[in-house]
């Protein structure tokens, strides 16, 4: 009984082992072919504090929730933060570079471009607003 459950779980860590393999080929192709826009985040020094924000069109709370919540707090703050959005499809490489695993992820920059708050899914208004104004 021991020994077919040891056996069991070494066949799964195997093919586990497998596909992950294959999967991290797979995107590292995939990002070789992705052709990055390296002005994209030389923008992001801007003397004015910044949000980056890493999406996708494919990403129902990043267009329903988050992006809803930083147009507010764009017309409240208009003139004193930079807003940019970079979608994880488009540019892997900048996203991997980010280490950015999943979307909505929200980086708050100073305005040397350095990440001051770092948000791995839903930020709300209220923290970020308070966030920006520790930034400005």
């Amino acid at each position: 009984m021991m020994d077919s459950f040891l056996l069991t779980r070494i066949l799964i860590l195997i093919v586990l082992f497998g596909l992950t393999t294959v999967g991290g080929s797979f995107l590292k192709t995939r990002a070789l072919k992705t052709k990055v826009d390296p002005l994209t985040l030389s923008k992001l020094s801007s003397n004015q504090p910044s949000i980056l924000m890493f999406s996708s069109k494919t990403c129902p709370p990043c267009e329903k929730v988050q992006k809803p919540i930083i147009r507010r707090l764009m017309e409240n703050q208009m003139s004193s933060i930079h807003f940019h959005e970079i979608d994880v499809e488009l540019e892997p490489q900048i996203a991997q570079n980010w280490g950015v695993f999943t979307v909505p992820t929200l980086f708050l920059l100073d305005e040397n471009g350095k990440a001051h708050f770092v948000h791995h899914g839903i930020a709300t208004e209220k923290i970020l607003s308070a966030q920006i104004k520790e930034l400005i």
